[in-house]
């Protein structure tokens, strides 16, 4: 089954061109034909088509992603040196459910810029791929202690993924999976001590997540899968 991606079909009724032109021109669909679409805000909807030109639709029923999980999840990643990497963790995230990303600034990172257009148009190919109806939030990179000062709420549950021996760290599968999750993944350098006892001061408690080093993009996968299946 394709899925369109449509953000403003409540108000416009109508696919956007680039979705338009992959409908009509490269899948053959035609007025009459039933397609399935999503705004990215968790709901999809079933529409008819009605012309073949702008491809205006009709909304015949709508239905609520079944999410997966109830809670947030919201990983703060530093961005790898290869950006082909960074894009395929964006791919893989996506695909399992993340709710946010936010890319961090951080003293031990090789790359400081992203391509924001970019990430969010994989993230918009992954949710279509994988037939969700919740497009993630995709953040520019901000700096680490801008970061850790101001995202959050006293009732989440703020992890930071480190390998650094010297401060006392949780394995990941002993820490409690039923509440909202922010959690900091560093670059492949790690975080500084100096980051780590930042965030520690600000509520962040660490964690491990293998008996050996993960690259950055696997980290993040990991944690994406412990806190989504669990």
């Amino acid at each position: 089954m394709q899925l369109f991606y449509a953000p403003n079909i409540v108000i416009e009724q109508q696919l956007p061109i680039e979705e338009a032109k992959h409908c009509i021109k490269i899948l053959r669909h035609t007025v009459g034909d039933i397609i399935k679409v999503t705004d990215g805000k968790g709901l999809f909807y079933e529409c008819e088509i009605l012309n073949t030109n702008k491809c205006d639709i009709k909304t015949i029923r709508t239905s609520p992603e079944k999410a997966a999980r109830p809670h947030h999840l919201h990983l703060a990643v530093a961005p790898t040196k290869n950006g082909e990497r960074t894009d395929w963790m964006i791919e893989k995230l996506v695909e399992f459910g993340i709710d946010e990303i936010t890319f961090l600034s951080c003293a031990h990172n090789e790359r400081n810029k992203i391509n924001w257009e970019r990430c969010n148009k994989i993230a918009i190919s992954a949710m279509k791929q994988s037939l969700k109806a919740t497009l993630p939030k995709i953040n520019d990179i901000i700096p680490f202690k801008e970061f850790i000062s101001t995202a959050g709420t006293k009732n989440d549950n703020k992890f930071i993924a480190h390998c650094d021996d010297t401060f006392s760290r949780r394995e990941i599968n002993q820490t409690p999976a039923s509440k909202n999750v922010r959690c900091c993944i560093g670059p492949e350098g790690d975080f500084s001590k100096q980051e780590i006892t930042y965030a520690i001061e600000k509520g962040y408690e660490g964690i491990a997540l293998a008996g050996s080093r993960l690259r950055t993009e696997t980290a993040a996968i990991a944690v994406c899968s412990y806190f989504y299946f669990n």
